[in-house]
């Protein structure tokens, strides 16, 4: 029938965009979204490669915010592209031998580091993960190579290693998120804008979380993310620690870009910023 006939579909569910995506065939998808004061926006979405790198365009191009914005939610954007295109190949690559999509999903969901994904992309083996490197280089050249590497070394992009110094504050990262919720980009992507206010959210728990460990025991703080979130609840009260590893959480999934899932929307940006407040105030004491 679509070979004849334009058919237009209403759901809330995005999976059905992933159902012809997967399948390699065209679809248009517009994105209905509600902002501050119930304003309606209707755009024409892209894939979410191309929506996290239009979305570090649009920072890029803004001028006159926060530092944190450039050194932390720009380059966290651009791993976060780099990310999606190498999940997108491993998924296609998956469906083109037949695999189970069940399989590939428990696969990448065990995948913890940026080179393990690279790996499903490019052989569809995460545990090649060390050839990945020499196999960039074959097949696009020694740039490319190096900035895959860096993505993956450099924990200030976001990865899944907590930053351990950084000349940025807590307070300007708090001021970038206000400012991408207020609006402030040049190319102005409502979930984009929300997606960055997330990752600046993130980081200043990070850095918060960081010091806090850095401060009760030198040296504890040069651990991987999910390890200081577990090593918290030796120098903060308990519950203040599940707090933290609960926003840390929904934040990394707000800042992301998933077919599955719609983006975060303000109310909850605004939730998750009155709730690093509370947090920053109760982890400096």
């Amino acid at each position: 029938m679509g070979r004849h006939r334009q058919i237009v579909v209403s759901t809330h569910d995005p999976r059905l965009q992933k159902a012809f995506t997967d399948q390699e065939l065209p679809v248009t998808v517009f994105q209905v979204t509600r902002g501050e004061g119930a304003s309606v926006k209707v755009a024409c979405i892209e894939d979410p490669v191309a929506l996290a790198i239009g979305d570090a365009r649009a920072i890029a191009a803004t001028r006159g915010l926060p530092s944190g914005t450039y050194s932390h939610v720009l380059p966290g954007l651009c791993r976060i592209a780099l990310e999606n295109a190498f999940l997108e190949a491993a998924w296609t690559r998956h469906h083109r031998t037949g695999g189970s999509e069940h399989d590939l999903q428990i696969a990448i969901d065990s995948a913890e580091r940026f080179q393990e994904v690279a790996a499903f992309a490019l052989f569809g083996d995460a545990s090649r993960s060390s050839d990945v490197k020499e196999e960039l280089r074959r097949r696009y050249g020694s740039p490319a190579c190096s900035l895959i590497q860096q993505c993956a070394e450099d924990p200030q992009a976001g990865g899944d290693r907590m930053i351990t110094a950084s000349p940025v504050s807590v307070e300007g990262l708090l001021l970038t998120a206000d400012r991408l919720l207020g609006g402030e980009l040049a190319e102005d992507t409502t979930a984009g804008r929300y997606r960055g206010a997330c990752l600046a959210l993130r980081t200043a728990l990070e850095i918060r979380v960081s010091r806090v460990l850095e401060a009760a025991t030198p040296g504890l703080s040069r651990t991987t993310g999910r390890a200081k979130l577990l090593l918290l609840h030796s120098v903060v009260p308990a519950e203040t620690a599940r707090r933290a590893k609960d926003l840390w959480s929904q934040l990394s999934l707000g800042c992301h870009y998933h077919l599955y899932e719609l983006g975060p929307t303000y109310d909850q940006v605004r939730a998750w910023r009155t709730e690093i407040d509370d947090l920053v105030r109760e982890l400096i004491h």
